[in-house]
């Protein structure tokens, strides 16, 4: 048995219990199936390229940033409840503006200073420039998965499936550092001030 051929049963068996894996919902890059249907993919994948995004991210004012990943987040219930009469494209679209949702506001919460999110706290004459270079590398994000899951080549498939197995644990690696903050977080304790002498935020 090969080493694409592991990595793919590995990828099914872990995705079996958070995906129906239906095959009419599932893309075949290469004619060989992905180990989740096409909103997952969307999602675990979604959360590993989220990651570079947050570096843009955080040049973004708060509101901006707030209402934008909001929206992000809330418009899986439109097509995930099929509301709206949608595709594999848009259910994949859907997952993956889901997950870029969620990783902002789980860098967000774990609030630590070396993160730095969001730099502008209000509105500013760079907000606008800085939302137009984030929803262009979102696009950019969302159109490169997208390329990836029509190649006609069969390994494309092992290498989403990795992807999103990957994602799986940035989502659960993330999710982890919250909780641990949260558990460790003593109420009444002060925040560390950082080397400019002001206090986390």
């Amino acid at each position: 048995m090969g080493v694409a051929m592991i990595l793919d049963e590995l990828t099914r068996e872990v995705f079996g219990f958070l995906c129906h894996q239906g095959s009419a919902r599932m893309w075949e890059p290469g004619g060989a199936a992905l180990a989740a249907c096409a909103r997952c993919a969307g999602v675990y994948v979604g959360f590993v390229l989220a990651l570079p995004l947050m570096i843009l991210a955080r040049f973004l004012s708060r509101p901006v940033a707030t209402w934008l990943h909001g929206v992000f987040v809330l418009q899986v219930i439109l097509f995930g409840f099929h509301l709206i009469p949608h595709g594999m494209t848009l259910r994949t679209i859907s997952g993956q503006l889901f997950a870029l949702g969620v990783v902002y506001f789980l860098f967000r919460a774990i609030r630590y200073d070396k993160f730095r999110m969001n730099k502008l706290k209000s509105p500013s004459k760079h907000t606008g420039r800085w939302l137009m270079r984030y929803l262009l590398a979102t696009a950019q994000a969302v159109v490169l998965l997208q390329l990836l899951l029509r190649l006609e080549w069969s390994w494309i498939a092992t290498l989403i499936n990795v992807l999103a197995l990957v994602g799986l644990g940035v989502f659960g690696g993330l999710a982890v550092v919250l909780l641990v903050g949260l558990v460790g977080h003593r109420p009444g304790a002060r925040r560390p001030v950082l080397a400019d002498g002001s206090g986390g935020s």
